[in-house]
């Protein structure tokens, strides 16, 4: 887990990345989400999906218009 990766890429080529270990759940105080809606309505401009850390203060690494994730490893 130590040594794996994400990768999220919005449609426009937006990309974050974080540790296996920051989207554990036992590892990471925060949640990382991908959302659909927020308060029970569609996302709108931020497209129909949305990746979300409610650990990160700013964010920074919100992805907008959620495109792709991919579990990569470090060699």
């Amino acid at each position: 887990m130590l040594r794996s990766y994400v990768v999220a890429e919005g449609a426009d080529k937006y990309r974050v990345i974080f540790s296996v270990t920051e989207i554990e759940g036992s590892e990471h105080i925060g949640e990382v989400i991908v959302a659909t809606s927020i308060g029970g309505k569609p996302l709108g401009d931020d497209g129909q999906f949305k990746l979300v850390d409610s650990g990160d203060k700013k964010p920074e690494r919100w992805v907008r218009n959620l495109k792709s994730i991919t579990v990569k490893s470090a060699e």
